[in-house]
Formats: C-alpha cells, sequence, structure tokens
C-alpha cells in the first residue's frame, strides 16, 4: 500500500499541473502519520516482574503493578490490562517475539482475570474492519483520481 501511494505522489509531483500535487497532499500526511505509527511499534518493548508489567515505545513508558490491574481486554489477537480508575492501560505489543509467553505469564499472575464462568462468551466487533475498508476505499478513489486528471 506504501508503494502504491508514494509511486502515485511522485506521479503527481512530476506532472505540470499543480492541483495534482494538492490533491496527494492528504495522502502524503496520511502516509508519515502511518510511518510513525510503525516507528512507533516497531521499538516497543514489555518488561515484566515479579511486582508490575511495563511497555515502552518512543512515546513513554506505562506500567501497572500486578495488583492495579483491575481488568483484560483485546481485539483480535492484542490483550490490554487496565487499572481500576480507567485511565491507564498497559497493552504489550503484538509483534513482540514471546508474546504468547507475556499472555500466559499475565495469566499466571492474575488467573482471576480470565475467569471462564464471567467472560464465556467472546465477540468480534467488524467496526475496526468496516472503518479500515473504507479508508482503502478511500485512498484509492483517491489515487483513481489522481490518474484521472493526470491522463
Amino acid at each position: 500500500m506504501f508503494a502504491i501511494l508514494l509511486s502515485a505522489f511522485f506521479f503527481a509531483a512530476g506532472d505540470s499541473d499543480p492541483s495534482n500535487l494538492m490533491v496527494m497532499i492528504p495522502f502524503a500526511l496520511l502516509f508519515v502519520f502511518l510511518f510513525i505509527f510503525l516507528v512507533v511499534r516497531a521499538t516497543a518493548q514489555t518488561i515484566i516482574s515479579e511486582d508490575e508489567i511495563s511497555t515502552k515505545t518512543l512515546l513513554g513508558t506505562k506500567s501497572l503493578r500486578w495488583s492495579e490491574v483491575s481488568r483484560v481486554s483485546g481485539r483480535g489477537y492484542a490483550i490490554k490490562l487496565h487499572n481500576f480508575d480507567g485511565d491507564v492501560t498497559v497493552a504489550p505489543a503484538t509483534q513482540l517475539p514471546g508474546y504468547d509467553e507475556v499472555v500466559n505469564w499475565i495469566g499466571m499472575k492474575r488467573p482471576d482475570l480470565f475467569s471462564p464462568l464471567e467472560y464465556a462468551e467472546m465477540k468480534k466487533n467488524w467496526a475496526g474492519t468496516i472503518i479500515f475498508s473504507m479508508v482503502g476505499l478511500f485512498l484509492l478513489a483517491g489515487l483513481g483520481f489522481c490518474a484521472y486528471t493526470s491522463g
């Protein structure tokens, strides 16, 4: 996706019509934000000790003591730990090697958070899939518009 976006940007930048370049500016900004997001996720670390769990990224460190964890949530393969106030969440990065061991360690430290009687039903939210599809269609429509106006 990044290769298509980048090639369309350079294609529009090489055109003599400045309106094509103006159309590509939002796509270039989206590309920059996605790149920053991926860099932040790629530098993630998870540190587990007997007392707490911490996650580190370029943006900072978040820590939760095991006794402060009130609930667990997640989406797909990802897991989040929440404190009692709900103002601190720790989310180990799923792309880390040993992520399965991190989830197992959380289950060993706080088995009460994974009670099959309390959490017997699991559901998937389709909102994320729909939003992702709409953004993809928007990008494709923008690239098609750029190709149409430059041709």
